[in-house]
């Protein structure tokens, strides 16, 4: 499987304050929890619309025929897309047009698209084939990749604007794909721990989002040697890639 997370934190009264932090770990495992590789790289730039699309579950066909480490980056070159949306529809037909239906019935596949529209407002564009989840198990999978624009219609919908496409007060959520048995309990359980640290005086709060970044980063690697270590199954782990948007190229 793989763990894929997005944070969102969003103020429209302070728009240059706003950020994303992106993180997606580099496992890549069977769907019997076999490790086959520790450095596939699942979360990447789209620099021409300053955001990201990372993938989760499904990484290759049965035959080799693709990989989505390799066709992923190749399909961001050639994409010209104006907007997230028009990116992440066009990346929706064409994921629709290689990956075969039979596939998808037995495998979860999905993909995280965001970043900051036109407006400086966060876009969290969801692609997958997954319809339900049963505790923490994917559940009802389609031979047919779908797509929701998650903040507007699910998480921030009763305080989105859509005559000015705006929000009417500071928001935070975060979305998390992969092997939900486990990181989900250890999510906030390290958040937990984090905060029972700064009370006694021994870390400090974070100061920017380059400080949320380094713990972001620090809980995906606390996971992953978990599974190293721990777990019967080497689901997570290997490297941790993470991003901050919008990009500081500098």
């Amino acid at each position: 499987m793989t763990l894929v997370v997005t944070e969102i934190a969003y103020d429209p009264r302070r728009k240059d304050a706003s950020y994303i932090l992106c993180a997606a770990d580099r496992r890549l495992s069977d769907e019997y929890g076999n490790a086959l590789d520790e450095e596939i790289r699942k979360i990447h730039k789209v620099r021409h619309l300053g955001a990201t699309v990372a993938f989760f579950g499904l990484s290759v066909t049965d035959d080799g025929g693709w990989e989505f480490d390799k066709w992923l980056p190749d399909w961001i070159s050639k994409d010209n897309s104006a907007t997230l949306e028009v990116f992440a529809r066009r990346l929706l037909a064409d994921l629709n047009a290689i990956v075969p239906p039979h596939v998808l019935r037995r495998r979860p596949s999905g993909f995280h698209v965001t970043g900051f529209n036109e407006k400086l407002v966060p876009e969290f564009w969801y692609i997958r084939n997954i319809r339900d989840l049963n505790g923490f198990e994917y559940a009802n999978f389609q031979d047919r990749y779908w797509v929701t624009e998650e903040l507007s219609e699910v998480h921030w919908k009763d305080h989105f604007d859509t005559a000015s496409g705006d929000y009417d007060s500071a928001r935070g959520c975060w979305f998390a794909n992969g092997d939900l048995r486990v990181h989900g309990p250890a999510w906030f359980a390290l958040d937990s721990f984090v905060r029972e640290m700064e009370a006694r005086g021994l870390l400090n709060r974070p100061q920017s989002p380059a400080d949320l970044e380094k713990r972001l980063n620090w809980k995906m690697k606390t996971i992953g040697t978990f599974y190293d270590d721990l777990a019967n199954e080497q689901l997570v782990g290997g490297g941790v890639d993470t991003f901050i948007l919008p990009y500081d190229e500098s």
